[in-house]
Protein backbone atom coordinates (compact mmCIF):
# COMPACT_ATOMS: atom_id res chain seq x y z
CA UNK A 1 0.00 0.00 0.00
CA UNK A 2 2.79 2.43 0.90
CA UNK A 3 4.53 1.66 -2.37
CA UNK A 4 1.35 2.59 -4.24
CA UNK A 5 1.12 5.92 -2.46
CA UNK A 6 4.79 6.57 -3.15
CA UNK A 7 4.17 5.99 -6.86
CA UNK A 8 1.51 8.70 -6.86
CA UNK A 9 3.56 11.14 -4.85
CA UNK A 10 6.68 10.66 -6.98
CA UNK A 11 4.69 10.91 -10.20
CA UNK A 12 3.11 14.25 -9.34
CA UNK A 13 6.25 15.64 -7.75
CA UNK A 14 7.84 15.72 -11.19
CA UNK A 15 4.86 17.17 -13.05
CA UNK A 16 4.70 20.80 -14.22
CA UNK A 17 3.33 23.24 -11.70
CA UNK A 18 0.20 23.90 -13.76
CA UNK A 19 -0.94 20.28 -13.49
CA UNK A 20 -3.63 19.23 -11.03
CA UNK A 21 -2.14 17.19 -8.16
CA UNK A 22 -3.73 14.12 -6.65
CA UNK A 23 -5.27 15.20 -3.37
CA UNK A 24 -5.19 13.44 -0.02
CA UNK A 25 -8.79 12.41 -0.69
CA UNK A 26 -7.64 10.50 -3.76
CA UNK A 27 -4.96 8.74 -1.74
CA UNK A 28 -7.52 7.84 0.95
CA UNK A 29 -9.75 6.41 -1.76
CA UNK A 30 -6.83 4.32 -3.02
CA UNK A 31 -6.05 3.04 0.47
CA UNK A 32 -9.65 2.04 1.09
CA UNK A 33 -9.84 0.11 -2.16
CA UNK A 34 -6.72 -1.99 -1.63
CA UNK A 35 -6.34 -2.29 2.14
CA UNK A 36 -7.45 -5.64 3.64
CA UNK A 37 -10.45 -5.42 5.91
CA UNK A 38 -8.85 -7.28 8.79
CA UNK A 39 -6.66 -5.07 10.96
CA UNK A 40 -8.17 -5.49 14.41
CA UNK A 41 -5.90 -8.23 15.74
CA UNK A 42 -2.93 -5.92 15.33
CA UNK A 43 -4.36 -3.72 18.07
CA UNK A 44 -4.34 -6.67 20.46
CA UNK A 45 -0.64 -7.38 20.20
CA UNK A 46 2.44 -5.55 21.38
CA UNK A 47 4.48 -5.08 18.24
CA UNK A 48 7.07 -2.88 19.93
CA UNK A 49 7.78 -2.49 23.61
CA UNK A 50 5.00 -2.76 26.15
CA UNK A 51 5.00 1.04 26.37
CA UNK A 52 4.73 1.57 22.62
CA UNK A 53 7.97 3.52 22.41
CA UNK A 54 9.60 3.64 18.99
CA UNK A 55 13.29 2.93 19.51
CA UNK A 56 16.17 3.51 17.15
CA UNK A 57 18.18 0.55 15.82
CA UNK A 58 20.79 -0.72 18.31
CA UNK A 59 24.10 1.05 18.05
CA UNK A 60 22.72 4.21 16.47
CA UNK A 61 23.12 7.61 18.05
CA UNK A 62 20.44 8.38 20.61
CA UNK A 63 19.07 4.84 20.63
CA UNK A 64 17.01 3.88 23.67
CA UNK A 65 16.91 0.31 24.96
CA UNK A 66 13.66 -1.51 24.32
CA UNK A 67 11.75 -2.97 27.22
CA UNK A 68 11.07 -6.71 27.16
CA UNK A 69 7.93 -7.43 25.19
CA UNK A 70 4.91 -8.05 27.39
CA UNK A 71 3.31 -11.42 26.59
CA UNK A 72 -0.19 -11.64 25.20
CA UNK A 73 -2.87 -12.96 27.55
CA UNK A 74 -4.43 -16.35 26.98
CA UNK A 75 -7.48 -14.73 25.43
CA UNK A 76 -5.45 -12.51 23.09
CA UNK A 77 -3.30 -15.44 21.99
CA UNK A 78 -6.41 -17.51 21.29
CA UNK A 79 -7.88 -14.71 19.18
CA UNK A 80 -4.59 -14.34 17.31
CA UNK A 81 -4.59 -18.07 16.55
CA UNK A 82 -8.28 -18.10 15.60
CA UNK A 83 -8.60 -15.06 13.33
CA UNK A 84 -6.72 -16.60 10.33
CA UNK A 85 -9.07 -19.59 10.38
CA UNK A 86 -12.13 -17.33 10.66
CA UNK A 87 -10.85 -15.24 7.77
CA UNK A 88 -10.94 -18.34 5.58
CA UNK A 89 -14.38 -19.34 6.81
CA UNK A 90 -15.80 -15.79 6.67
CA UNK A 91 -13.99 -14.03 3.80
CA UNK A 92 -16.62 -11.31 3.49
CA UNK A 93 -17.02 -10.65 7.22
CA UNK A 94 -15.98 -7.38 8.83
CA UNK A 95 -13.22 -7.27 11.41
CA UNK A 96 -15.73 -6.56 14.17
CA UNK A 97 -17.77 -9.61 13.17
CA UNK A 98 -14.73 -11.87 13.27
CA UNK A 99 -13.71 -10.48 16.64
CA UNK A 100 -17.20 -11.10 18.00
CA UNK A 101 -17.08 -14.66 16.67
CA UNK A 102 -13.62 -15.25 18.16
CA UNK A 103 -14.78 -13.92 21.52
CA UNK A 104 -17.78 -16.26 21.48
CA UNK A 105 -15.52 -19.20 20.64
CA UNK A 106 -13.29 -18.34 23.59
CA UNK A 107 -16.31 -18.16 25.88
CA UNK A 108 -17.46 -21.63 24.77
CA UNK A 109 -13.95 -23.11 24.71
CA UNK A 110 -13.49 -26.28 26.74
CA UNK A 111 -11.75 -25.78 30.06
CA UNK A 112 -8.74 -27.92 29.16
CA UNK A 113 -7.87 -25.85 26.08
CA UNK A 114 -8.56 -22.59 27.87
CA UNK A 115 -6.32 -23.70 30.74
CA UNK A 116 -3.55 -24.48 28.28
CA UNK A 117 -3.68 -20.93 26.93
CA UNK A 118 -3.82 -19.38 30.40
CA UNK A 119 -0.99 -21.58 31.72
CA UNK A 120 1.18 -20.58 28.78
CA UNK A 121 0.47 -16.92 29.55
CA UNK A 122 1.33 -17.40 33.24
CA UNK A 123 4.66 -19.00 32.33
CA UNK A 124 5.45 -16.26 29.82
CA UNK A 125 4.47 -13.61 32.34
CA UNK A 126 6.85 -15.00 34.95
CA UNK A 127 9.68 -14.92 32.43
CA UNK A 128 8.73 -11.40 31.39
CA UNK A 129 8.76 -10.16 34.99
CA UNK A 130 12.24 -11.61 35.46
CA UNK A 131 13.41 -10.01 32.21
CA UNK A 132 11.91 -6.68 33.30
CA UNK A 133 13.75 -6.81 36.61
CA UNK A 134 17.06 -7.39 34.84
CA UNK A 135 16.25 -4.66 32.33
CA UNK A 136 15.46 -2.08 35.04
CA UNK A 137 18.66 -2.96 36.90
CA UNK A 138 20.72 -2.38 33.75
CA UNK A 139 19.47 1.17 33.16
CA UNK A 140 21.46 4.23 34.15
CA UNK A 141 19.62 7.12 35.75
CA UNK A 142 19.91 9.18 32.56
CA UNK A 143 18.66 6.38 30.31
CA UNK A 144 15.77 5.66 32.70
CA UNK A 145 14.70 9.32 32.57
CA UNK A 146 14.94 9.40 28.78
CA UNK A 147 12.94 6.20 28.48
CA UNK A 148 10.25 7.51 30.84
CA UNK A 149 9.95 10.70 28.80
CA UNK A 150 9.66 8.69 25.58
CA UNK A 151 7.02 6.45 27.11
CA UNK A 152 5.07 9.45 28.36
CA UNK A 153 5.16 10.98 24.90
CA UNK A 154 3.98 7.69 23.37
CA UNK A 155 1.08 7.50 25.84
CA UNK A 156 0.09 11.10 25.04
CA UNK A 157 0.16 10.35 21.32
CA UNK A 158 -2.00 7.26 21.78
CA UNK A 159 -4.48 9.21 23.89
CA UNK A 160 -4.68 11.99 21.30
CA UNK A 161 -5.19 9.38 18.58
CA UNK A 162 -8.04 7.78 20.53
CA UNK A 163 -9.64 11.17 21.09
CA UNK A 164 -9.43 11.98 17.38
CA UNK A 165 -11.03 8.65 16.47
CA UNK A 166 -13.77 9.15 19.04
CA UNK A 167 -14.44 12.68 17.79
CA UNK A 168 -14.62 11.47 14.21
CA UNK A 169 -16.99 8.66 15.19
CA UNK A 170 -19.25 11.13 17.01
CA UNK A 171 -19.33 13.43 13.99
CA UNK A 172 -20.24 10.52 11.72
CA UNK A 173 -22.99 9.42 14.10
CA UNK A 174 -24.40 12.94 13.91
CA UNK A 175 -24.28 12.82 10.12
CA UNK A 176 -21.68 15.46 9.49
CA UNK A 177 -21.66 16.38 5.77
CA UNK A 178 -18.90 14.64 3.86
CA UNK A 179 -16.44 16.46 1.66
CA UNK A 180 -17.19 15.95 -2.03
CA UNK A 181 -14.87 14.10 -4.36
CA UNK A 182 -12.49 16.44 -6.13
CA UNK A 183 -12.19 16.78 -9.90
CA UNK A 184 -9.63 14.00 -10.23
CA UNK A 185 -11.70 11.63 -8.12
CA UNK A 186 -14.78 12.35 -10.26
CA UNK A 187 -12.72 11.52 -13.33
CA UNK A 188 -11.64 8.20 -11.80
CA UNK A 189 -15.24 7.33 -10.95
CA UNK A 190 -16.30 7.98 -14.55
CA UNK A 191 -13.46 5.82 -15.86
CA UNK A 192 -13.99 2.80 -13.58
CA UNK A 193 -15.71 0.91 -16.39
CA UNK A 194 -12.45 1.00 -18.39
CA UNK A 195 -10.37 -0.65 -15.66
CA UNK A 196 -10.64 -4.12 -17.16
CA UNK A 197 -8.11 -6.61 -15.81
CA UNK A 198 -5.74 -3.96 -14.49
CA UNK A 199 -4.96 -3.95 -10.79
CA UNK A 200 -6.24 -1.03 -8.78
CA UNK A 201 -2.66 0.22 -8.47
CA UNK A 202 -2.03 0.17 -12.23
CA UNK A 203 -5.43 1.66 -12.94
CA UNK A 204 -4.88 4.61 -10.59
CA UNK A 205 -1.42 5.28 -12.02
CA UNK A 206 -2.80 5.22 -15.58
CA UNK A 207 -5.64 7.56 -14.62
CA UNK A 208 -3.18 9.93 -12.97
CA UNK A 209 -1.13 10.10 -16.17
CA UNK A 210 -4.25 10.68 -18.26
CA UNK A 211 -5.46 13.41 -15.93
CA UNK A 212 -2.09 15.17 -15.82
CA UNK A 213 -1.93 15.32 -19.63
CA UNK A 214 -5.52 16.39 -20.28
CA UNK A 215 -6.08 19.92 -21.61
CA UNK A 216 -7.97 22.45 -19.51
CA UNK A 217 -11.06 22.10 -21.70
CA UNK A 218 -11.45 18.40 -20.86
CA UNK A 219 -10.79 18.92 -17.16
CA UNK A 220 -13.18 21.85 -16.90
CA UNK A 221 -16.43 19.77 -16.59
CA UNK A 222 -14.98 17.84 -13.66
CA UNK A 223 -13.70 21.01 -12.02
CA UNK A 224 -17.15 22.56 -12.43
CA UNK A 225 -18.87 19.53 -10.87
CA UNK A 226 -16.47 19.64 -7.95
CA UNK A 227 -16.89 23.39 -7.46
CA UNK A 228 -20.67 23.10 -7.37
CA UNK A 229 -20.53 20.14 -4.97
CA UNK A 230 -18.07 22.01 -2.77
CA UNK A 231 -20.38 25.01 -2.50
CA UNK A 232 -23.26 22.76 -1.46
CA UNK A 233 -21.01 20.99 1.04
CA UNK A 234 -19.91 24.26 2.63
CA UNK A 235 -23.51 25.39 3.06
CA UNK A 236 -24.52 22.05 4.55
CA UNK A 237 -21.50 22.13 6.87
CA UNK A 238 -22.36 25.58 8.20
CA UNK A 239 -25.93 24.45 8.87
CA UNK A 240 -24.70 21.26 10.59
CA UNK A 241 -22.27 23.18 12.79
CA UNK A 242 -25.02 25.56 13.79
CA UNK A 243 -27.15 22.61 14.85
CA UNK A 244 -24.27 21.11 16.83
CA UNK A 245 -23.78 24.40 18.69
CA UNK A 246 -27.49 24.47 19.56
CA UNK A 247 -27.21 20.91 20.91
CA UNK A 248 -24.28 21.87 23.10
CA UNK A 249 -21.67 20.04 21.01
CA UNK A 250 -19.56 22.99 19.96
CA UNK A 251 -16.53 20.75 20.48
CA UNK A 252 -17.41 19.00 17.20
CA UNK A 253 -17.27 22.11 15.02
CA UNK A 254 -14.32 23.90 13.49
CA UNK A 255 -12.40 26.36 15.66
CA UNK A 256 -13.54 29.29 13.51
CA UNK A 257 -17.16 28.28 14.00
CA UNK A 258 -17.04 28.27 17.81
CA UNK A 259 -19.62 30.61 19.38
CA UNK A 260 -18.31 33.89 20.79
CA UNK A 261 -19.20 34.36 24.45
CA UNK A 262 -19.85 37.90 25.66
CA UNK A 263 -18.12 38.08 29.05
CA UNK A 264 -20.40 40.96 30.11
CA UNK A 265 -23.33 38.52 30.02
CA UNK A 266 -21.54 35.78 31.98
CA UNK A 267 -22.03 35.89 35.77
CA UNK A 268 -18.82 36.61 37.68
CA UNK A 269 -19.13 33.28 39.49
CA UNK A 270 -18.74 31.44 36.16
CA UNK A 271 -15.77 33.44 34.89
Amino acid sequence: MLRVIAVHQNFFRHQPANRYPVSNMALRFLIKTITPVERMTASLGFSRSCAGVKTAPPGTSGALPERPKKPASGYVQFVTDTIPRLRQQMPDAKSSEMMTKASALWKDLDMATKKRYNDAYSANKEKWLADMARFEASLSAQTRDQLMMAERKARDERRESRERRQRKRQMNERQKPRKPANAFMLYIQDRQATRGDRSQKDFIVDMAKEWANKPESERAPYVKRYTEAKEQYQKALVAWEGQMIKEGRADLVRAGSQPVIDTDEVPKSRR
